[in-house]
């Protein structure tokens, strides 16, 4: 084993140790170059320790007073999100108070203070005055994410926003099946529902939103989906009732309110079974 290997790619000591070797005060300035190269390699090593300690150390405490300043600032986020809901109507499309939280506006709000610095109520008194301008935010960045899903659903470049109104745009739930149009689908429970195993999902702000908003962002772990094979038998029940699949829209086969007999199944008592259109799309 050579006893130089591993020596540190210094300049200085490069130089010093390939003067040729021509009397023993040569010798020991070698033995004492190569000692050195070694010692600067632990020091080295160690200062790679230290500096991913402290990194590691330094992430942690972040992590730390962030959890602590959720935990004092999310229930007062909450009190003033459920003022503000109270002034809707029953079932307007409205976001989840953890979507509420994720708009750069209120994430501002809420994160930018000092954690030493009172917070109260009156701090995040602009999301009450600006509620509105929230909301039309969330909806609009969630639209995008549904023709986001068309387009992939059909191979496209682009879907055109009139997409989501059509009949044939049914959306799904994989935690409850239940076949979705828009825009029931944008205020879906199942969409914004805290489930435990989100906490595995590598978002570390997860388990303070279970804790004191108790829900997540709306399709956080993918529950909506869209399926263009579910096209097929749509287009078919659309042409049942007359209508033209590519400009027919939910609203006209709702108003249609087609009852549809399976003939594929049979009950000697019971008969075939019925369905709405949509049932069809939970059907196949």
């Amino acid at each position: 084993m050579n006893p130089f290997d591993g020596l540190v790619d210094d300049p200085y000591i490069e130089k010093t140790c390939q003067k040729e070797i021509t009397d023993r005060g040569n010798f020991f300035q070698f033995a004492q170059c190569y000692l050195f190269s070694q010692a600067l390699a632990v020091f080295l090593h160690v200062d790679n320790f230290i500096n991913t300690f402290m990194q590691a150390t330094k992430a942690k405490r972040l992590r730390e007073e962030r959890v602590t300043t959720l935990e004092k600032r999310l229930p007062i986020l909450r009190k003033l999100y459920d003022a503000c809901i109270s002034t809707y109507p029953v079932n307007s499309i409205i976001p989840s108070s953890a979507d509420v939280f994720l708009d750069p506006f209120v994430q501002n709000l809420i994160i930018t203070p000092p954690l030493t610095a009172p917070f109260t109520d009156e701090d995040l008194a602009a999301v009450g005055t600006t509620f509105p301008d929230i909301v039309f935010r969330w909806r609009k960045q969630t639209e995008e994410k549904l023709l986001h899903m068309i387009t992939r659903g059909y191979g496209l470049q682009n879907a055109a926003e009139s997409a989501l109104q059509l009949a044939t745009t049914v959306f799904t739930c994989k935690f409850c099946s239940e076949p979705l149009t828009y825009p029931r689908v944008l205020i879906h429970n199942c969409a914004t529902k805290m489930f435990y195993y989100h906490e595995r999902t590598g978002d570390e702000d997860l388990p303070s939103l279970r804790r004191f908003l108790q829900s997540t962002y709306w399709n956080h772990d993918n529950i909506i989906t869209f399926d263009a094979k579910e096209i097929v038998p749509l287009i078919e029940v659309i042409e049942l009732c007359g209508l033209d699949p590519k400009s027919a829209t939910a609203k006209d086969m709702d108003k249609h309110n087609a009852i549809f007999e399976c003939l594929s199944c049979n009950d000697v008592r019971k008969g075939r079974c019925t369905l709405s259109w949509l049932g069809v799309v939970r059907l196949y």
